[in-house]
């Protein structure tokens, strides 16, 4: 049996320096990067943002003002999988590499290559492998440079639920009146959250995590109950930490931050920081809690 038919576990491998960027796996940012003088080399566990057959990665990088990229930048994203029962043993798949030294106009040309690719034989390539990945496309949009690359992965891996949920309105496009409506009526959700967390009566909205928790459990192979136990847990200390402030939660705090696949959304302060959060009193610091929900048959549900 082939190791995506098994218990697979997706990765990605993400390494940058010299520029802006976003990560975006099926249209969810999956890393966000505001600091071009910052390095990163990190890994992120995707397997909650994967699903089996056509996955879409991009990398979209920008300078962060109207200057050129620095010319020494670049971004390495790889996707790896290996076995849930041999994390040791893993197995590259394909990746994207934007290089701004490259003299093309692409500057992905180090990218691996597209074609087919054999999971009972290390992934290598092969005219009847099972995986495919297509060619690396490419878009610029003023200054901001994408490089995107969909991937064919049979897996044993469910259909999460927003993958199939309703897609979300343009609210960019609304009125203001119309947008702070909508506003108003996600943050409804997230002030059961809020208020369980100051009245330190968290049991009471557990219910809400109920899609998330059993989704996680099934991504990354847990016991049934695993992510129930670990929120239960989190909610019910931060309503019992006497060292942090639960910070206020107002309309005017907070706004959308809508996933590109237009199935996802979240509320976020200023910074795009979790709506609900907590600032410690006596040290520089906080904790938060980032909920994201999806929308079915026009009603908001918690779904990571």
């Amino acid at each position: 049996m082939t190791i995506l038919q098994k218990q697979p576990v997706f990765d990605l491998k993400i390494e940058g320096l010299g520029a802006m960027y976003f990560i975006e796996l099926n249209g969810v940012r999956v890393l966000k990067q505001y600091n071009a003088e910052g390095k990163i080399s990190t890994r992120i566990p995707v397997n909650h943002y994967m699903r089996s057959g056509s996955n879409t990665l991009k990398i979209l990088t920008w300078s962060g003002d109207e200057y050129p990229i620095n010319e020494h930048a670049y971004v390495n994203l790889e996707l790896i999988v290996s076995e849930s029962s041999q994390p040791n043993v893993e197995y590259p798949i394909s990746t994207i590499v934007f290089d701004n030294t490259q003299t093309t106009e692409e500057k992905s040309s180090n990218s691996s290559l597209s074609g087919k690719y054999n999971s009972l034989n290390g992934f290598s390539a092969s005219s009847s492998g099972d995986v495919t990945v297509e060619d690396i496309m490419y878009k610029q949009v003023k200054n901001v440079y994408t490089y995107s690359r969909t991937i064919d992965i049979p897996s044993s891996l469910p259909l999460w639920a927003f993958f199939s949920s309703d897609n979300l309105p343009n609210y960019n496009g609304m009125e203001d009146n119309e947008y702070y409506q909508n506003v108003d009526n996600l943050l409804v959700e997230y002030m059961k959250v809020q208020e369980a967390i100051k009245n330190n009566t968290t049991d009471q909205i557990i219910s809400m995590f109920e899609e998330r928790n059993k989704e996680l459990d099934a991504a990354f192979y847990y016991p049934p109950g695993t992510y129930e136990n670990k929120i239960k847990v989190a909610l019910k200390d931060a309503a019992n930490d006497d060292t942090a402030e639960l910070v206020s939660l107002k309309p005017n705090d907070i706004f959308f931050d809508l996933s590109n696949n237009n199935k996802l959304n979240r509320l976020a302060r200023k910074g795009k920081g979790p709506a609900i959060a907590l600032n410690f009193k006596d040290i520089e610091g906080s904790y938060s809690f980032d909920m994201i929900f999806r929308m079915q048959d026009g009603k908001w549900i918690l779904t990571r």
